[in-house]
């Protein structure tokens, strides 16, 4: 009988010890999946903020009329709108709608029009006649548009900064 019952401890002992190197490595999986995902989602955050870079170095920055009509041919095939606001405002390449920039604050939003509505030109721009010529001189602040409900990029929007 007492081999039985010493039987009945190392069996005991033996399924206890199973359970427990189980356990360990089902802990050790599972903290290894969020330990993935987490990697992961800082990633794409690294990823989306290195596409973003190329219309995020503006932000807040002053940047003259020449830079601002570079611009607009640079990004003259992009998804993004850009606003100058000279003696109006202006939408050249995509027309953006419900656009709230604060200069001071370096903050903004907009959203991108169904349809694009009349734009201004690069001829305009450079024309000193134009109510949308940019002056290569003129100094010019930038706030960087987002969506409010996707925080996308949608536009760029300089504001012409007046000289005191």
């Amino acid at each position: 009988m007492d081999e039985n019952v010493s039987k009945g401890f190392h069996l005991g002992g033996t399924i206890m010890a199973t359970m427990a190197v189980i356990a360990i490595a089902i802990t050790a999986v599972v903290l290894g999946i969020s330990i993935a995902r987490r990697g992961s989602a800082e990633a794409t955050q690294m990823t989306n903020d290195l596409a973003d870079q190329k219309y995020t170095q503006y932000d807040g920055t002053i940047v003259n009329g020449d830079t601002v009509v570079s611009l607009i041919k640079q990004y003259a095939n992009s998804e993004i709108g850009i606003i100058v606001n000279v003696e109006s405002e202006v939408n050249y390449i995509h027309t953006l709608d419900g656009v709230s920039a604060d200069t001071e604050a370096g903050t903004g939003t907009a959203t991108r029009a169904e349809s694009d509505g009349e734009l201004g030109s690069l001829s305009k721009a450079r024309d000193i006649t134009s109510n949308e010529y940019i002056n290569p001189n003129s100094q010019f602040k930038c706030v960087v548009l987002r969506n409010e409900a996707t925080d996308a990029i949608v536009g760029l929007y300089f504001n012409k900064v007046n000289a005191d």
